[in-house]
């Protein structure tokens, strides 16, 4: 997991060139259908536009760098929207040598791959994400992001995921029988995490990674009303002690991490020495 998040900040810091931030102007909507590029519509959006997809296949990645971009489909049912891999993938700054992914938001890096300013207010809801050889959805260095009703699936990495968020929403969407975790939150230390009505499902089954939800070294957020089903674990909050802040202020109620692959389905993995405080675990309720 570490490994990941330091290529793929080394990806952005090379690849990315910023423009200065754009004009106030009234918000536009962008309607697509398959075959249209969605990474030309971001390109040419501005802060505050919605872009809309009508129903049907895009053989395409997308990368949104810019504020308050809402990308919305149709559904993620039968005759919904679905976002599947290109035969030549749309050039990203997100993408390594390890893989492509579906919908990659990122915010600043300076040269030196530090923190800068985050991309705020993205919306991503009603598509579904399948078959990308990274993660599904996967947010960097992003504030007050909202993924809703994704189906991300059979991701080679992650389903739906981020890094160093801040006021992050993942609620009532389904990851399932992706590689490593369903939904990934990490290097949070101000999450501000909203997770709720999930659903995981059979995620990196017979690998090392075979979780539902894992949260590592992060902090402050609320979990309830999701589930997990036939992972290797259900539900995971870690503090590795990579990060000089503790994992704490987690609150997760209503939780069923049901039938998983492993003994324990909810866990606070002592054995990568968590240091969350105040922890008190009662049937499905967890507070940190």
């Amino acid at each position: 997991m570490r490994r990941r998040w330091h290529a793929a900040v080394a990806a952005i810091t090379v690849a990315i060139v910023w423009t200065g931030a754009a004009g106030m102007a009234q918000a536009a909507t962008w309607h697509l259908h398959p075959g249209q590029s969605i990474q030309a519509a971001v390109n040419h959006a501005s802060p505050g536009d919605v872009i809309k997809l009508a129903p049907g296949n895009y053989h395409q990645n997308v990368t949104i760098q810019k504020n308050r971009i809402t990308l919305i489909g149709s559904g993620w049912g039968q005759h919904g929207t679905r976002l599947l891999p290109g035969k030549h993938p749309t050039p990203s700054p997100c993408t390594d040598p390890s893989g492509v992914n579906g919908i990659c938001v990122t915010g600043q890096f300076d040269s030196s791959g530090n923190l800068a300013a985050p991309v705020h207010g993205t919306r991503i809801r009603n598509l579904s994400v399948h078959g990308f050889s990274a993660f599904g959805i996967v947010l960097f260095n992003a504030a007050d992001s909202t993924v809703s009703h994704v189906l991300a699936g059979q991701n080679k990495a992650y389903g739906i995921s981020g890094f160093v968020l801040s006021g992050v929403t993942f609620t009532h969407n389904v990851a399932r029988f992706n590689g490593e975790p369903g939904f990934y939150i990490g290097d949070s230390p101000h999450a501000n995490a909203t997770v709720a009505w999930n659903r995981a499902v059979a995620n990196g089954v017979g690998g090392p990674e075979g979780i539902g939800f894992l949260f590592r070294d992060s902090s402050w957020g609320k979990v309830w009303g999701n589930t997990a089903v036939g992972n290797c674990a259900g539900m995971v909050f870690v503090d590795t002690g990579e990060d000089p802040l503790p994992a704490t202020h987690w609150t997760a109620w209503r939780t069923s991490p049901t039938r998983t692959t492993a003994a324990a389905s909810v866990s606070r993995a002592a054995h990568l020495r968590s240091r969350a405080s105040a922890s008190r675990c009662s049937g499905q309720a967890i507070r940190c």
